[in-house]
């Protein structure tokens, strides 16, 4: 007779956290620019960030590409919804595609090694993608190639 679980003992894809470093192959900048009419007035915005390109050192369900899109915004901080997030997947096939918003002095950081020629890899840990998409909870950006 085959062992029975135990009533909610079964694990949520959701909940499953993974670990990947990613060798950054190549990157590069863009701006966004717009202005729209808001009750107040005209309003300006600007967006800018960096679109990091590479290859996981281990595949996400057989995909080893990413795009890791970084951006600036001087409001950026976590979420506060059941899993603590800086950012997300949007898509994982065929390429995991992400977004991490930053402070703007971490972005300068980041901008500043990818600039000098010196980053070259991140490590990500994020929530197991369900239908494409899953939260970033960690990033870290090295000089040195890192290792799991």
């Amino acid at each position: 007779m085959p062992a029975q679980k135990s009533p909610g003992t079964k694990g949520s894809t959701k909940d499953e956290r993974l670990r990947r470093v990613g060798l950054v192959e190549s990157w590069g900048g863009y701006m966004y620019l717009s202005a729209d009419r808001e009750r107040s007035g005209v309003e300006r915005r600007s967006m800018h960030g960096l679109k990091l390109k590479g290859t996981f050192t281990d595949p996400v369900a057989g995909v080893s590409a990413f795009e890791l899109t970084v951006c600036s915004d001087p409001r950026a901080c976590a979420s506060s919804g059941d899993v603590p997030a800086i950012g997300s997947w949007l898509k994982a096939k065929p390429v995991l595609d992400g977004l991490v918003m930053l402070a703007e002095r971490e972005f300068d950081l980041v901008l500043a090694l990818a600039v000098g020629g010196k980053l070259a890899s991140i490590s990500v840990s994020f929530q197991k993608p369900h239908y494409g998409h899953g939260l970033i909870a960690r990033v870290d950006f090295s000089s040195e190639v890192l290792v799991e």
